[in-house]
């Protein structure tokens, strides 16, 4: 009620308005009083797990209160809610006292998640987290040097495929750890010239940049570090670099048949996943049908779709029939919405030879290669598209459909099966597929380094 006081804690019940012969049918409990250590652990426990989860909702900091409270004390978000979790304790108290007292196996099922700091607090007093969070032992590390042992790993992981590009600031900046496996490169001196390192520190950013574009437009990953003071003049040379990255799509070679000439399909990434996906289909279909020809497209400028004068960077008639082809089955896979898609296309000649898969509003807490599968846009999908569209112009392809996409099919059904017993995907489900005249198989190794027998 407005202005209510309450000047003690727990008060008794005001009498009840039930009539009396309706109380005279209550359960009459037995009432057992608990000796007074049980009734003070209780009581302890309930309290310590109450300011834990106080704590946990509305403190940033000073969370053992050793000096008076402040604003800036408080969390500026609050998650969860107070007035659920000293009902929570108390329950989860009283079920670990029945628990071991009976020696029973009890469940303690909670609701929505706004209660959760109590059942936290009363798990970690327990210590029952510590399977899932280990105690922190306490000490100092630096945060550059933390990553420089990740960058370790991640050269270790990737002996082929990955550089890094430093105006020569790598130890003074923390970042040494890289120097436990590889060495320095493009150096004067007989111990480290041409010795296979992977790091390649030049005092002068502009050519440390051009570099890595080199490198990086050859299908590897380069990475360079740098801070405020240079951000300025990298800046200005992406800028430039990202004036010539204009054609908003392209065929990429390295995972069409004979670099895409002559092709019986055009599948079409669109998204980084998404592409992926299609460039896992394009080594499958090698795999499972010698005779389908397929040409790899990804887009990365959506308004070139476009018809021709709809849009300043849609392409011409001509420029659209060069990348898509004039007569084959055109298989989009996008991560978006597949009206848009189809939307840009209106006005294009020749759209029935055209299909479109996308986000389907389907989706779960699950792997992401399963969010894929449920949304018809997995690697198996667009396998099974290609297939499909390249039967209306391979005869060979046509004659071995059924065969093939029972394989296709196949395929899915025993990886969703392991998805769905293991709650997870496959180790190698991300692993980039290496195409060579044999066949697909997979390796770190940027695709330029393959075709070229270069390793830079």
């Amino acid at each position: 009620m407005p202005g209510e006081v309450i000047h003690r804690p727990n008060p008794q019940p005001l009498p009840s308005l039930i009539d009396d012969h309706v109380l005279q049918l209550a359960v009459k409990l037995d009432k057992q009083k608990l000796d007074e250590s049980t009734y003070t652990g209780l009581q302890e426990f309930r309290r310590a797990a109450n300011y834990i989860a106080a704590a946990m909702i509305f403190l940033k900091d000073n969370v053992l209160l050793e000096r008076d409270l402040q604003f800036e004390d408080i969390k500026p978000r609050l998650l969860g809610h107070w007035g659920t979790c000293p009902g929570l304790t108390l329950v989860y108290s009283h079920l670990n006292l029945l628990a071991t007292q009976r020696k029973q196996d009890i469940i303690f099922v909670v609701g929505p998640g706004h209660g959760a700091p109590g059942s936290l607090s009363s798990l970690w007093l327990e210590a029952l987290l510590v399977d899932l969070y280990g105690v922190e032992k306490g000490g100092q590390a630096s945060c550059m040097q933390t990553i420089g042992e990740l960058l370790d790993q991640v050269m270790v992981d990737n002996p082929k495929s990955m550089r890094i590009f430093w105006p020569d600031k790598l130890v003074s900046n923390k970042l040494d750890a890289v120097f436990n496996h590889t060495g320095r490169n493009f150096q004067w001196d007989e111990f480290s010239n041409a010795r296979g390192g992977r790091v390649i520190e030049i005092l002068s950013e502009h050519t440390c940049q051009g570099m890595l574009q080199g490198y990086t437009l050859n299908g590897r990953t380069g990475l360079f570090p740098s801070y405020e003071s240079f951000f300025g003049i990298i800046h200005t040379m992406m800028v430039q670099y990202s004036k010539m990255q204009q054609d908003g799509a392209s065929v990429w070679k390295f995972a069409s048949t004979d670099y895409g000439l002559n092709p019986d399909v055009v599948i079409v990434g669109i998204g980084a996943e998404l592409t992926f996906e299609v460039i896992e289909a394009a080594a499958m279909l090698r795999r499972l049908t010698l005779s389908l020809r397929v040409r790899v497209v990804n887009v990365t400028d959506l308004l070139i779709l476009k018809r021709e004068g709809g849009h300043p960077h849609a392409l011409s008639h001509e420029d659209f029939d060069a990348l898509f082809t004039a007569d084959c089955a055109i298989h989009f896979n996008c991560h978006g919405y597949g009206d848009e898609i189809k939307g840009l296309l209106f006005g294009r000649p020749r759209l029935d030879r055209a299909s479109v898969a996308s986000y389907c509003e389907e989706g779960s807490t699950t792997t992401p290669l399963d969010m894929m599968l449920r949304n018809g846009v997995s690697r198996y999908h667009v396998a099974e598209a290609a297939v499909r569209g390249a039967a209306k112009k391979n005869e060979k392809v046509r004659l071995d459909m059924h065969e093939t996409l029972s394989d296709i099919r196949h395929d899915l059904a025993k990886m969703h099966e392991y998805i769905m017993a293991n709650g997870k995907d496959p180790a190698d489900t991300s692993d980039t597929p290496f195409f060579d005249s044999k066949g697909p198989t997979h390796r770190d190794v940027g695709y330029a380094d393959r075709e070229a027998g270069l390793v830079l």
